[in-house]
């Protein structure tokens, strides 16, 4: 039979929102101070002038993707709402991805000659590291319920 995600037991569920919440805010204070600082002394951010191009992908992709994901998805998750575990898996997996991806992504810059960069970046790794940490916490701890039309477990354990 079909078991669909329920919730996540509270405690669990809270520590993974506190923490995607904390990394949506994060993102958004980031990428945000630094607009900020442009529009108030008209410097571009180092980010867009050592790519040679008159935006930033990274900018976009965060503000607009990942940023409201990762402050929505906590909010489902805090509730105990069955999207917020569903929500808070996903994005945890993209978090681990995303932030690997973000770690090495240095080595190429550094290829390309932007002064400054590496192969690793220790703040990305350790990001990837705890929605690793995340994703496993809630994933142990998820409890599901039968699918729609099904009757309750039977207490006594299956019958022959």
């Amino acid at each position: 039979m079909l078991a669909v995600p329920r919730t996540v037991t509270p405690v669990p569920a809270r520590l993974v929102a506190g923490y995607m919440a904390v990394v949506g805010v994060m993102f958004a204070a980031m990428w945000i101070a630094q607009a900020v600082r442009y529009l108030a002394t008209g410097t571009l951010p180092k980010l867009i002038s050592d790519s040679g191009i008159h935006t930033s992908i990274v900018f976009a992709l965060d503000l607009t993707l990942i940023v409201p994901a990762f402050l929505i998805g906590p909010v489902l998750l805090w509730r105990g709402h069955p999207v917020g575990a569903v929500a808070g898996v996903a994005m945890n997996v993209l978090g681990v991805l995303y932030m690997a991806v973000r770690a090495f992504a240095g080595g190429f810059q550094a290829h390309a000659g932007i002064s400054g960069k590496s192969w690793a970046d220790p703040a990305w790794i350790e990001l990837a590291i705890t929605s690793l940490a995340a994703c496993w916490l809630l994933l142990r701890h998820l409890t599901a319920s039968p699918g729609p039309g099904a009757a309750p477990p039977d207490p006594a354990g299956p019958r022959e």
